[in-house]
């Protein structure tokens, strides 16, 4: 990619980009574009929440979306009840598969709300990153950071990294 050029692309797509080539990516949130402080793989059980218009996002049971019931897991979203905030408003969320352990993707948006758009949803992340600034900052320490992605890459043969 190209400085100022924007791409719609998986989770998966633009993790292997990123593996690839490296870089300073952003990432669209409802607050304009943010950086993406880092980006891991992780195994989790997963699920695929399907909206009324058919948008599906799949995820880890335990990722956060936004709904009018606040933050709610893709485990605990009430199909009667909970109704997703997209990027184009409100949508109902009719059905919750399991899909069992499957490759998720976790990242870190530099961010004060910690808020991104994940397939138009509203989605959340953590925020460790930046409670570690913030308490950094507050004891005037500088802040360490650690890429186990980078330092455990050596380890990984080719073979492995395209599976």
């Amino acid at each position: 990619m190209n400085i100022g050029e924007t791409n719609d692309m998986t989770i998966e797509e633009f993790f292997l980009m990123n593996e690839k080539e490296g870089g300073t990516y952003q990432i669209d949130t409802p607050d304009g574009f943010k950086d993406i402080n880092f980006l891991v793989r992780k195994k989790r059980e997963s699920c695929n929440l399907i909206f009324e218009d058919g948008t599906e996002l799949g995820c880890s049971t335990g990722h956060l979306i936004l709904t009018n019931n606040g933050w709610t897991k893709a485990s605990d979203v009430d199909l009667d009840s909970d109704i997703a905030e997209t990027r184009s408003g409100s949508k109902h969320i009719v059905a919750r598969e399991y899909i069992g352990e499957k490759n998720t993707f976790d990242l870190q948006v530099d961010s004060d709300e910690s808020r991104y758009f994940s397939n138009d949803v509203v989605s959340h992340n953590c925020g460790k990153s930046l409670v570690a600034k913030a308490i950094s900052s507050l004891y005037e320490m500088p802040l360490l950071r650690l890429d186990f992605g980078r330092l455990f890459n050596s380890f990984i043969g080719e073979s492995e990294r395209t599976a």
